[in-house]
């Protein structure tokens, strides 16, 4: 990283908050749906509650990361980012197996589709965004994490306009607002211009999410 580079990154606000707040929706819609319907509750098999920590530990980890970074504790951000990997790989497998036997439950592929779609896009995005920031561009590394996530709590969204009793399409919009809507409004706010890599890793996730809604409307679940 150049020194203009890295005096940028240094200029550029806390992720801190952003990533605070979409944790507690994450949190709060899962929490509040499932304490709401016995049904969803009776679906927390000893599979599904260990993908739930696993992917509450990620959300975790990913908010003391970003306060770190924000407090200047960078020995330990390192060492914790080191460690996430540790997280990561039984977090994706665990996933995939939780979106194929609610597959098997409910019989909707374009729900299948998604949640592993959501996989497909985290994951090159965390691997890409480790190597990023080994090159010492810690601005790319971070965006790659903040689209990368969003991603993945995309299901908590459905859960949220069932808690508000929205239509559960109602989703989608909310979904690309945050998608599309977060990290280039960071990227304004912090640089007064888009980041290359906030333009490329949300494309990368529209075309995934695009997969999706081909699947839905091929099959007439949507």
């Amino acid at each position: 990283m150049t020194s203009d580079q890295s005096l940028q990154v240094e200029r550029e606000p806390s992720l801190f908050p952003v990533a605070l707040g979409l944790t507690l929706l994450a949190f709060l819609s899962f929490g509040l749906a499932a304490a709401g319907s016995p049904a969803r509750r009776a679906r927390y098999t000893p599979l599904v509650s260990i993908h739930a920590i696993l992917m509450s530990a990620w959300l975790i980890l990913w908010c003391v990361q970003a306060r770190l970074a924000q407090g200047g504790d960078l020995a330990l951000h390192r060492r914790l980012g080191r460690a996430s990997a540790f997280l990561v790989l039984p977090l994706v497998p665990i996933s995939a197996l939780v979106a194929v036997n609610f597959h098997r439950e409910i019989g909707r592929t374009a729900t299948l589709v998604a949640d592993l779609g959501l996989l497909v896009t985290f994951v090159p995005l965390y691997a890409l965004a480790i190597w990023f920031v080994r090159q010492g561009r810690v601005d790319v590394h971070k965006r790659l994490l903040l689209v990368g996530t969003i991603a993945m709590i995309s299901p908590a969204l459905g859960r949220f306009t069932d808690v508000l009793a929205l239509p559960r399409p109602t989703a989608v919009p909310i979904y690309l607002g945050l998608l599309i809507g977060v990290p280039l409004s960071y990227d304004l706010m912090s640089r007064g211009a888009l980041h290359r890599a906030s333009l490329a890793s949300v494309a990368f996730a529209l075309v995934a999410f695009g997969a999706v809604i081909i699947v839905a409307v091929s099959t007439g679940e949507l």
